[in-house]
């Protein structure tokens, strides 16, 4: 995602704004930067990339539960997810769009209900990537 040069300029760059904690975000991936304030001095914490992973919704209207019509089995916090693996749908107007996990992992975090409504981004499932 980053290099090392470019981990090493934004905590730098943290360092001079006094920023303790900085969270990158890009596609699927997470990468969370921290550095410790000393009394005299700033020092860099240990940089680890984050496991986890947020599954967003790819479009507007009502979340579906895999399992109800579909012949899939229901997904519940705690299952283990395949890449790919249907997680459930967002419906509207007729229209079903399926919401997929991008990597395999665990579920840990379980999904909107059944007929909420979702706006298009919003975070929809959590996974802990596997290693």
């Amino acid at each position: 995602m980053f290099s090392d040069t470019d981990r090493s300029r934004l905590i730098e760059a943290m360092r001079r704004t006094g920023t303790t904690r900085l969270d990158v975000e890009c596609g699927a991936d997470v990468m969370t930067l921290g550095v410790a304030l000393a009394a005299q001095s700033v020092t860099a914490a240990p940089v680890q990339k984050a496991a986890s992973i947020i599954v967003k919704s790819p479009a507007l209207g009502r979340f579906a539960a895999c399992g109800a019509d579909d012949g899939l089995a229901a997904v519940s916090e705690g299952d283990h997810i395949s890449a790919g693996q249907v997680l459930g749908y967002v419906e509207l107007d007729g229209a079903r769009v399926q919401v997929s996990a991008p990597k395999g992992g665990v579920l840990i975090g379980g999904g909107p209900q059944q007929g909420q409504i979702v706006g298009y981004g919003d975070p929809l499932f959590k996974l802990e990537a596997d290693a």
